[in-house]
């Protein structure tokens, strides 16, 4: 069942007859969809996990406090229920590139940092020239459904959302590089470079012990609309 709890966005009967086979798969696996523009229920929801279920920090990049919750045509947030259970959780919003690397090297106070992410685009693309850019992030799966594949297809939803019914033309997203082949074989992102590391070891959470280098090191993955419309074919039979 996918449940319409936001103002703006609605998962048409388009964007069902195109997905069918994702859809059936959370179907099969008694797995209903929610979208929504509540952040403060996903916020709330999120931040009452235990460390023990979730080890790392909410995402302050949708923090409710955010003036970017006064627009919900620009953001959507996800949630996989199981018997009425929150399961699993994922959120997007309209978020320009250049201007989030610059937090990040600003917030990580990096000094080993990627000056012109251009670099590593083809010529005729542009993360500076991208009209509606859409970043992601605050994945979250329970721990007994973590053997399933559901954050990998529940990633998929995620772009086709993005770019079917937001009319997104990007969808990029951070990540520590040790899960860079995550990223690329399973995510199915285009492409996970190198952005930024980190010097100063008290800015790296989500870990226990010494950070190693992998720790330090993140990463910008992203895939343009054009590269995941190719794949269409491709994907749609991973839910079978």
């Amino acid at each position: 069942m996918i449940i319409e709890n936001h103002s703006i966005h609605k998962i048409n009967e388009n964007f069902r007859i195109k997905h069918s086979n994702l859809l059936n798969y959370f179907q099969s696996n008694n797995l209903d969809i929610e979208i929504t523009d509540n952040v403060n229920q996903f916020e709330t929801y999120l931040k009452s996990l235990s460390s023990l279920e979730k080890n790392y920090p909410y995402d302050e990049s949708f923090s409710s406090n955010h003036i970017f919750t006064q627009n919900p045509e620009k953001y959507f947030c996800l949630f996989l229920k199981n018997n009425s259970n929150i399961v699993a959780t994922y959120a997007a919003r309209n978020l320009h590139p250049i201007g989030f690397i610059g937090s990040m090297k600003d917030h990580f106070q990096w000094t080993s940092y990627l000056s012109e992410p251009d670099d590593y685009v083809p010529t005729g693309k542009s993360f500076h020239e991208v009209e509606n850019p859409f970043y992601s992030s605050n994945l979250w799966i329970n721990s007994s459904f973590k053997e399933k594949k559901i954050d990998i297809f529940l990633d998929h939803l995620k772009k086709n959302i993005i770019f079917d019914i937001m009319l997104g033309d990007i969808n990029y997203s951070v990540h520590k590089q040790t899960f860079k082949n995550y990223h690329l074989n399973d995510l199915l992102y285009e492409r996970s470079e190198w952005i930024g590391t980190i010097d100063n070891d008290n800015l790296i959470t989500g870990i226990s012990g010494t950070p190693t280098l992998q720790d330090r090191t993140y990463n910008l993955t992203w895939v343009f609309k054009d590269t995941w419309e190719n794949k269409h074919n491709e994907t749609k039979l991973l839910y079978l």
